[in-house]
């Protein structure tokens, strides 16, 4: 895959990833065990700050979009960690919780690995127009 195309995937993935935190902020709020009004803030938040993060990338704070990114996929990572690890266990209703943590993680570390894909590129995001 051309690092244009992989830009544009690993784009559309943060752009999903931040939705779902919203979506989770709305939908389950307390999908990890804590009181709802504090986790619908806080996955709320998350959303936000990761689909503004992606839209800096495209504008002339390019720089503080990365380093939103750099940031975010940190969390990412330690996320993915305590999923993996059981540290964190998720309040959802299928009989086989295991299968879901080690899907999180996984879901965490994507997302960690499109993010640092993002804000270790040299490319700012825009679209250059051709000369006539």
């Amino acid at each position: 895959m051309p690092s244009g195309q992989l830009r544009i995937f690993a784009v559309a993935w943060n752009m999903m990833w931040g939705l779902c935190y919203i979506l989770v902020a709305i939908f389950a709020p307390g999908i990890a065990g804590e009181e709802p009004l504090i986790g619908g803030i806080f996955y709320g938040s998350v959303g936000v700050f990761v689909l503004i993060a992606v839209w800096l990338l495209f504008g002339s704070h390019a720089t503080i979009g990365r380093m939103a990114l750099f940031i975010l996929a940190v969390f990412e990572v330690w996320g993915g960690v305590v999923s993996w690890t059981g540290i964190v266990l998720w309040q959802v209703p299928f009989p086989n919780k295991e299968f879901f943590q080690v899907s999180m993680a996984f879901a965490d570390l994507l997302s960690a690995t499109f993010m640092f894909t993002l804000c270790l590129s040299n490319d700012s995001g825009r679209v250059a127009h051709p000369e006539p």
